[in-house]
């Protein structure tokens, strides 16, 4: 029988207790089949990031991540990057702008759109997220913080 690998979900925030709370929210016990690895310091996000071993990044949203995020997608960063920000209103189009696929608040990440992402980290493993993106499937109508298939699809 064929077994389903969990998502490689990279952390990458230097707070140690979102870690802790993303693991207990992303837990077989509520559904999910993820493994998250944390990497605590803004001096590792870009190797990491880079490293190409994840599905998806979720990134802590500072002047300093915002920087990393445009480097990375510069060098070639095909991974699904999710911002996590204290206010998603005011950094969202700035990170969008710069490369980030969503934002989502840190304090409450909403289960739906962490379930979006988780997809859309799915389709990115198989090699179907720019097919989805494209026709608009991987997309979430809800999220007025998730980015939108012509600046994502590079």
């Amino acid at each position: 029988m064929h077994q389903v690998m969990p998502l490689k979900i990279l952390l990458a925030d230097t707070d140690y207790s979102q870690y802790l709370s993303l693991k207990q929210l992303l837990s077989v016990k509520n559904g999910f089949r993820a493994k998250i690895l944390w990497c605590g310091e803004r001096d590792h996000y870009r190797s990491a990031i880079l490293a190409g071993i994840y599905d998806l990044v979720l990134m802590d949203c500072s002047v300093e991540s915002l920087f990393i995020l445009e480097q990375v997608i510069a060098e070639g960063c095909r991974t699904p990057i999710v911002m996590l920000a204290e206010s998603p209103n005011t950094i969202a189009p700035r990170a969008l702008k710069c490369g980030a696929l969503g934002v989502l608040d840190r304090s409450q990440p909403e289960r739906n759109s962490l379930k979006h992402y988780l997809l859309c980290a799915d389709l990115y493993r198989s090699g179907e997220l720019a097919e989805h993106l494209s026709s608009g499937l991987a997309t979430h109508p809800q999220h007025k913080y998730s980015q939108s298939v012509l600046t994502f699809v590079r």
